[in-house]
């Protein structure tokens, strides 16, 4: 497995390989236990559910701490949000940048990752683009700006908020 022999390789994209699914991203995940030269995973649009989702995240609490950068485009679920929650909350933790572009977050969804992001030392950068996240969504993500104290960046593009939201954002 390349990404196992630590190739000089810092960057993998793999977006829109539809065919990696959760069993490849479980393989990348394991390899990723071993690596200690990737800084960037781009799996857009690679399938990567609930057990990829797992997968990644017991990876980068338990041995890798190079890759600093992760961008999906799957659907998400409870389980999956769970999983990259767990992530965050682990002392461990050293991932500054996750990209979850139009991977459908609900406002219930972006509440369990906005309390797990709360005391995240790490994550400087959260895109959340196309997601169609609304006023009950910016909520959680208003309290995860005045509670998070790493956050830098967030991406927020392309979302259905109201001028309602404004007020969340507001000083």
């Amino acid at each position: 497995n390349a990404i196992e022999e630590n190739v000089p390789v810092c960057w993998l994209d793999l977006r829109d390989n539809k065919n990696i699914g959760d069993k490849g991203v479980e393989v990348i995940a394991l390899a990723l236990s071993k690596n200690h030269n990737l800084t960037g995973l781009d799996l857009i649009k690679c399938g990567c559910g609930e057990l990829g989702t797992a997968a990644l995240s017991d990876s980068l609490k338990d041995g890798n701490n190079t890759l600093k950068t992760i961008l999906l485009q799957d659907k998400m679920s409870q389980n999956s949000i769970r999983s990259l929650g767990m992530l965050f909350a682990s002392k461990t933790c050293s991932l500054q940048a996750l990209y979850l572009w139009n991977c459908a977050l609900t406002a219930d969804l972006l509440e369990e990752l906005c309390l797990s992001l709360r005391t995240n030392k790490s994550l400087t950068t959260l895109a959340l683009s196309y997601n169609h996240i609304d006023d009950s969504g910016a909520f959680y993500l208003a309290d995860l700006i005045f509670r998070n104290k790493s956050l830098l960046k967030l991406q927020l593009g392309a979302n259905s908020f109201t001028t309602h939201t404004a007020g969340y954002f507001g000083v």
